[in-house]
């Protein structure tokens, strides 16, 4: 189905909504889907890389010739939304679909993750339950379904079922196959080393050079084994290019240099190449789950996070938007919010570091890591996994001599991190 170019009566099931201010020159419709662009700002959707699912418009608003953010748009961003789409089955409950133009959705992977299908009404209609925070988690199943395919390729070459225990968080079942291939290299590396030992014996009793000077009349009884020499080493050099040959096509699919150091009378460097290729997907296969679980608990505004009046107390001067548990959550400015009074002091040359943490029902509370002795830096990689079911809003991180319950203040004496700290991210 072409996009929509004019308002859009879009059935709904229940949900909830946000102000979210337009991309410049961005024109959208009533009813239809619509994204954030590269900057942050929503954009009228479209499958183009780039673009990140907001939600569904309730309005149309048109900032032709306005600069970001010039004007909002009022944006359902959860709840259950009555969209075009083609080749539905009943089976297909349950499944994700991604953007296809600003009123259709497919089934088939493209740049922008929509939701899952809640109903099919027909063939070429459907009830999306919109999940806007899902990228994140969308973009880790795409990559796993990348690795899927080539590891596919690679059991077809090598003729062994390479992962046919691999999930999106384990790739233990890589390194038995590639035990495999690694024991075949050897094998035929070892028929190769014989062959070359059978012809220097044999050079060696007849006195010439592999018998350059053979005839059929003279030395008719070797003929035989020389034929037989001759056969085996063939053999040994195909098993070795087969092998060869099934270690590029993996460089070629995983991106390692497999066989730098690999020569014809050595197999030795695949081992530790292939190794890295399995501590490579594993790390991979790490940061997906840190993604996909910050991407359901994190803040989604920044809280103006200050002292509160109490001392040793922050509270937030503005409404935050998070997420907990999976749910898009509200919790309004909030004085003496999050409580650090009675926290030991930090001495010279100390720091410690504390989650700032909202649940569902917005109940706050901290989370304190162990003291550093090193830098501020430190202290905050020490701080332990946020718990599953609640959103960290930010951290706070004690300087030197910090006295929790002194009139100097929180924010005087340490550092406050709105958000998610950088240092922590999976690609820092």
């Amino acid at each position: 189905m072409a996009a929509a170019t004019t308002d859009r009566s879009t059935a709904r099931r229940s949900g909830s909504y946000l102000g979210i201010g337009l991309a410049a020159a961005a024109v959208i419709f009533a009813g239809c889907l619509t994204c954030y662009d590269a900057d942050g700002y929503l954009a009228d959707g479209a499958d183009t890389a780039g673009l990140k699912f907001a939600g569904v418009s309730q309005e149309a608003v048109d900032n032709t010739g306005g600069a970001d953010a010039a004007l909002n748009a009022d944006v359902w961003v959860e709840g259950q939304f009555l969209v075009a789409s083609a080749g539905l089955t009943a089976a297909d409950v349950g499944e994700r679909v991604y953007l296809s133009d600003n009123q259709t959705v497919t089934k088939s992977v493209t740049n922008v993750y929509v939701g899952t299908i809640a109903e099919v009404v027909t063939a070429g209609t459907c009830w999306v339950d919109i999940d806007p925070a899902g990228q994140a988690g969308a973009d880790g199943v795409a990559d796993a379904s990348t690795a899927q395919a080539a590891a596919d390729a690679l059991e077809a070459q090598v003729g062994v079922t390479v992962l046919a225990n691999l999930t999106t968080t384990d790739q233990t079942g890589l390194q038995p196959a590639i035990n495999e291939v690694d024991a075949n290299a050897d094998t035929a590396q070892a028929d190769a080393t014989q062959a070359l030992a059978d012809a220097a014996a044999l050079e060696a009793q007849v006195g010439v050079t592999v018998l350059a000077n053979l005839t059929t009349t003279d030395q008719t009884g070797l003929q035989p084994a020389i034929n037989e020499v001759d056969a085996n080493a063939d053999t040994a050099q195909a098993d070795a290019t087969q092998a060869l040959a099934d270690a590029a096509a993996l460089e070629a699919q995983v991106g390692v240099t497999v066989l730098a150091n690999l020569t014809t009378t050595d197999q030795t460097g695949l081992q530790p190449a292939i190794n890295e290729v399995d501590a490579n997907a594993d790390a991979n296969s790490a940061d997906v789950a840190s993604l996909m679980s910050r991407a359901q608990n994190e803040t989604k505004s920044f809280s103006g996070i200050d002292d509160g009046t109490t001392d040793g107390k922050l509270k937030t001067t503005v409404g935050t938007n998070y997420t907990a548990d999976g749910r898009m959550c509200n919790k309004a400015a909030t004085d003496d919010l999050f409580d650090l009074t009675g926290e030991v002091d930090t001495g010279a040359g100390e720091w410690r570091a504390y989650w700032l943490h909202l649940n569902a029902a917005g109940a706050s509370f901290t989370v304190a890591a162990a003291t550093s002795d090193v830098s501020e830096a430190d202290a905050i990689s020490r701080l332990p996994g946020p718990a599953d079911g609640v959103s960290v809003i930010g951290c706070y991180v004690a300087g030197n001599s910090c006295d929790f319950d002194g009139a100097a203040g929180l924010a005087g004496q340490g550092t406050i991190i709105e958000g998610w700290p950088t240092e922590l991210s999976p690609s820092a």
